[in-house]
């Protein structure tokens, strides 16, 4: 189906390439912006584009790749069908973490934070 392979339609590559410089241009706002309540539309929206950037980006690495594996067309097709849940899920995530959690931005901060102290 034509939903399952986004890299081979003219519509999804094109939205693919619309993704990316918001993307871009958003990441080191949030990084500004953050920890004030600012930074939590941006989290929001990056937390949907990141997810659907990949997915088409990985789409893409299937049909370079998944051929050298076998040349099957299923192995193919379960690779794409397979990558549909795990999309979900980062979405689901991303979006616990930004409602529920410190957000994005936070988090991707606080990789370079100290620990506190016990």
């Amino acid at each position: 189906p034509e939903w399952l392979a986004p890299d081979h339609n003219t519509w999804a590559t094109h939205i693919n390439h619309r993704i990316f410089m918001p993307i871009v241009y958003m990441c080191p706002v949030a990084l500004v912006l953050s920890p004030s309540m600012l930074a939590m539309p941006l989290d929001l929206a990056m937390g949907v584009l990141i997810p659907v950037h990949a997915h088409c980006n990985a789409n893409m690495i299937i049909s370079d790749y998944a051929h050298w594996i076998t040349k099957a067309k299923w192995f193919d097709t379960a690779l794409r069908m397979a990558l549909v849940p795990v999309t979900g899920l980062t979405f689901l995530g991303l979006l616990n973490l930004n409602l529920r959690g410190p957000g994005l931005t936070e988090s991707f901060k606080a990789l370079w934070r100290k620990p506190a102290e016990p």
